[in-house]
């Protein structure tokens, strides 16, 4: 694979040359290596011999692994996961700000408006009581039967192939 790490290089940065000085009291260097059997995770620690105990560091490391074990677990639940504002690196929002917005659904993508939007919001939302000269409804009567479940679902494949028509905007 491209980029793949070399099987005989074993864990990335698991070794140290000894006469190196090491620049932190402890390091830790992790990799994933995805397997047949699914991810694996190795990590390696060094420490500063001087500052802290073998003792020490071997506490710390199962500490990592039990942490480790419960974040899988937690993302294992149904409805675990979500965004953080480091997921989002083209808008400013706080994390109780993406929960109340993924409370309402589970966003595809959080944009921010274009200059365009901006203005046309800024207009909608200006005059609540006037009318909004912006927004187009469009109302149509359909004869004959109606098959309920394909009217659905073609509304759904419209949504589908073109996301941007369900857009919705929250305003601050």
């Amino acid at each position: 694979e491209d980029w793949a790490p070399a099987v005989e290089a074993g864990v990335l940065g698991g070794g140290a040359d000894e006469r190196m000085p090491l620049t932190h009291a402890l390091a830790v260097n992790a990799v994933t290596r995805d397997l047949p059997e699914g991810p694996e995770v190795s990590f390696t620690l060094t420490w500063a011999g001087e500052v802290l105990t073998g003792s020490q560091v071997q506490e710390l490391g199962d500490a990592w692994v039990v942490a480790l074990a419960e974040l899988v677990e937690e993302a294992e639940r149904p409805g675990a996961g979500g965004r953080t504002p480091s997921d989002l690196p083209l808008v400013t929002l706080t994390q109780t700000e993406i929960d109340q917005i993924s409370e309402v659904e589970q966003p595809q993508d959080i944009l921010p408006l274009s200059p365009l939007q901006e203005g046309l919001l800024f207009h909608a939302v200006y005059d609540v009581e006037g009318p909004d000269v912006y927004v187009v409804q469009l109302v149509f009567g359909l004869e004959g039967r109606v098959d309920a479940g394909r009217l659905r679902g073609a509304a759904e494949a419209l949504l589908v192939r073109y996301p941007q028509v369900g857009a919705r905007f929250v305003v601050r």
